[in-house]
């Protein structure tokens, strides 16, 4: 998924809610830093920074690029690696599609505006926004450039964005899911995980049968 740190000078006033379903009042001619992010349960979480908006080509080359690193460094060769993705327009231009052909993954879309049903990246981002709070008020925002940005939101990734608060992130993904199962609707915040703790716990314990020379990569 896909966020971005925006300024706004005059007029062209935007706002942001830190949360599972964020909303941004602004335009992207005025993006600071945008970041393309994928969280692996059990593992951690794979970024890239931008100075500008991103593009269907940018996102291309970041499915090659973690895929890439999940096959060297997590999963065989011929493990199939499944996303969850949301319905931004990024991720349906023609060179996206191309890509996910040729590294032969399976993409899958959320329902349209439906954040909670992509919460794990979600909620990552959530995390990394407010952590920012910590670091920044508006008085700084003169001082805020791109390059203070992308160290604090390593800075928070590396520090604070721990195994716990992931799994339990993903626990409550699979929560959700089941409950969509059961045909009961979507709701907003939070919700009960209980009985799919132990699932995202087991993540944490997962065998790696790795190794380099497997990787058939073009």
């Amino acid at each position: 998924d896909e966020a971005a740190v925006s300024i706004a000078d005059g007029k062209k006033y935007g706002r942001s809610f830190v949360g599972i379903t964020p909303l941004i009042n602004n335009p992207l001619s005025n993006c600071k830093v945008s970041v393309l992010s994928c969280v692996l349960p059990g593992y951690g979480v794979l970024y890239k920074f931008f100075n500008s908006a991103v593009h269907g080509s940018d996102y291309a080359c970041f499915l090659n690029d973690i895929t890439q690193f999940v096959r060297i460094h997590i999963c065989s060769s011929n493990t199939q690696i499944v996303m969850i993705e949301d319905n931004c327009k990024i991720h349906c231009t023609e060179e996206v599609e191309n890509v996910i052909n040729k590294l032969e993954i399976a993409v899958i879309p959320t329902v349209p505006y439906s954040p909670a049903l992509n919460g794990v990246v979600e909620g990552y981002f959530g995390y990394v926004k407010l952590g920012h709070c910590e670091f920044y008020s508006f008085n700084d925002l003169p001082l805020c450039d791109e390059i203070s940005i992308k160290e604090t939101w390593t800075k928070i990734s590396n520090t604070k964005f721990n195994d716990k608060i992931l799994n339990t992130l993903y626990a409550e993904w699979r929560a959700r899911m089941a409950k969509c199962v059961e045909g009961i609707p979507l709701v907003s915040g939070h919700i009960k995980i209980n009985g799919f703790e132990n699932d995202a716990d087991r993540l944490l314990n997962v065998k790696v049968f790795r190794h380099y020379k497997e990787v058939i990569y073009t």
